[in-house]
């Protein structure tokens, strides 16, 4: 587990266990997340990616992005979230997510 998912309800865990996919929040970067948005009720991508590790999910997706980030930065937020979980995406307006397709890997 990560730094960040220990402190994840351990229900919360079992419930993700095994998914084929997880969408998470992953408002912030690290960085913002530490130094003014602590207790806002949302994640950043250490968290997401964590949670997935520790629940053996098979992807990830992130959404709710922070209004303020723009493209570059959010597509940086997508990279560093796949040296982490490499089965992650970033959600996008308009996106669309077959369930049934066979899994790659």
């Amino acid at each position: 587990m990560s730094r960040w998912s220990e402190h994840y309800d351990p229900a919360f865990l079992a419930f993700a266990e095994g998914a084929d996919l997880l969408i998470h929040d992953a408002q912030y970067t690290s960085e913002d997340y530490l130094q003014a948005k602590q207790g806002f009720g949302h994640s950043n991508i250490e968290m997401a990616t964590g949670v997935a590790r520790a629940a053996g999910v098979h992807a990830l997706v992130l959404f709710h992005h922070e209004p303020t980030y723009d493209d570059v930065k959010l597509d940086a937020m997508e990279a560093e979230a796949q040296t982490q979980f490499a089965h992650t995406l970033s959600a996008c307006e308009g996106m669309e997510i077959d369930l049934l397709a066979p899994k790659t890997d």
